[in-house]
């Protein structure tokens, strides 16, 4: 066998040349401009040095293209799955001119065509059904049915690996001489890792990463679209409150960027709100909850029945740090146009400090799916807040959180709410603005074409000044209750 056969062999059989990306093309992820400068052709190939030398540099989606072109030629496609194929080529193409359907098809499957452009994607999907799906049982066509299966996978992991390779680059520059380690995540629908840091003095920590809410999901249904940095700000917003845990951002590109946040047990013992909310021993909710676990059961409260409930709020430092602490979710929900937040218990939950008391831990949420300028509040909005749901439906999130934001009486959520506008939000707008410089900074450092970086600061400077007025919208109108 030929050296040139030995590397084609390596090639197509192997992964581990990822690992050597780093030496071509520097070990910061972030350096490359757009999703296709990765995925140029290889240089035309001449003497077997050169050979091995391209094949070494190719990164991991630049190979999966060029396994693309080989596996998925014309003329290899049309002799093993014959007539069938050409209907299927024909219907793609809207075109019965074979010719022009060849010269079409090898213009989609040039090697410097990106590995995950669309027609790849669809015709490979397409194409794997016609090889599974086929009467025949020649070798030829067992071989294609094995090759395509081996493509479909190796198309699936160039975004784990490109992940991978981000987070232990990220980390490593943040953290110089730590050591950096990495896992997949279960379940979630975005595609992600877990990666655990060792520092240098053996301290461990470990982060979530994730892509960003437009970004690849973990079962590559739907492209990555660009990055919404409404998402980004609010991530940094809960940081700066306490309310978030720590965040980085990184990534290659507009569309494929990740989000890292710290495990939020760094701060103390953390439990997701499902935890206190599902648990059947009485004892585990009334560490959170109090005396508010003596609630009265009716739908209806009469009057009596406030009175009691509300005794039992302030009879109890626990039971008035759980309102507290729910009042400050449901009011940054409303302010910042959150949605899967503080009506999901697995997407936050509370953290015990050293003195025992439980603070609100954000994980996880969605920016609403609007246009930036949807998301300015006016009185509609407070008015929603008054009667206790509008914007969010609290009837399934457990008798005490219920109580807590929309069957207790009207003036007393509102002098709460107050409260904590007051107190806990009350430096809101500073920490927008400080959260707002973070994120522009890190988003002009991350490669994107000069129209998607203008839209994006854009967008991102619009929604930093819309979440400042809903609060002093707000405020203001909790000030003029009566």
């Amino acid at each position: 066998m030929g050296l040139n056969q030995i590397i084609r062999k390596v090639f197509l059989n192997s992964s581990s040349f990822v690992l050597l990306i780093n030496s071509n093309f520097g070990s910061d992820a972030t350096t490359f401009t757009t999703e296709d400068a990765e995925d140029y052709a290889t240089p035309k190939r001449t003497t077997e040095h050169e050979v091995r030398t391209q094949l070494l540099a190719l990164t991991e989606g630049q190979r999966v293209a060029q396994k693309q072109a080989e596996v998925l030629t014309y003329k290899r496609l049309r002799n093993v799955l014959g007539e069938e194929f050409l209907k299927f080529a024909t219907k793609y193409f809207a075109t019965t001119n074979e010719a022009d359907i060849e010269a079409k098809w090898n213009a989609i499957f040039e090697p410097n065509i990106p590995y995950n452009d669309a027609n790849k994607r669809n015709i490979l999907t397409g194409v794997s059904k016609l090889a599974l799906n086929a009467s025949n049982s020649s070798s030829e066509l067992l071989m294609l049915q094995a090759e395509l299966f081996k493509l479909q996978q190796q198309t699936k992991e160039v975004p784990l690996t490109r992940i991978e390779e981000s987070t232990k680059s990220c980390f490593e520059s943040i953290f110089p001489g730590s050591r950096v380690t990495t896992s997949w995540k279960r379940g979630g629908d975005q595609l992600g890792c877990v990666a655990e840091v060792t520092l240098s003095s053996d301290q461990k920590l470990k982060y979530y990463v994730k892509t960003h809410s437009e970004g690849l999901k973990s079962g590559h249904s739907s492209a990555a679209k660009l990055v919404n940095p409404a998402e980004l700000l609010v991530y940094k917003v809960l940081e700066e409150l306490g309310v978030g845990c720590q965040s980085h951002f990184f990534g290659r590109d507009g569309q494929n960027l990740y989000i890292a946040t710290l495990d939020a047990n760094v701060e103390g013992p953390f439990k997701e709100y499902a935890h206190f909310k599902d648990a059947q021993e009485k004892n585990i909710q009334e560490l959170l909850w109090g005396a508010l676990t003596r609630l009265p059961n009716d739908a209806q409260f009469s009057d009596t029945q406030h009175h009691q409930a509300e005794a039992l709020v302030t009879s109890d430092p626990k039971a008035q740090n759980f309102v507290r602490e729910a009042t400050k979710l449901d009011l940054l929900a409303r302010i910042m146009g959150l949605e899967d937040f503080q009506t999901n218990p697995n997407n936050y939950g509370f953290t015990m400090r050293e003195n025992g008391v439980f603070t609100a831990k954000a994980i996880d949420f969605r920016v609403q799916n609007k246009k930036v300028e949807e998301l300015e509040k006016d009185y509609r909005s407070f008015n929603a807040f008054l009667n206790g749901n509008g914007e969010y439906n609290y009837s399934s999130t457990g008798s005490v959180m219920y109580y807590a934001l929309t069957k207790r009486q009207q003036h007393l959520r509102v002098h709460e709410a107050l409260q904590v506008i007051d107190t806990v939000l009350s430096d809101f707008i500073e920490k927008v603005d400080v959260a707002h410089r973070s994120v522009s900074q890190t988003l002009s450092n991350i490669p994107m074409v000069e129209d998607d970086q203008i839209s994006i600061q854009s967008n991102l400077g619009k929604y930093s000044e819309i979440i400042k007025a809903n609060f002093l919208m707000f405020k203001d109108h909790l000030q003029k209750y009566r």
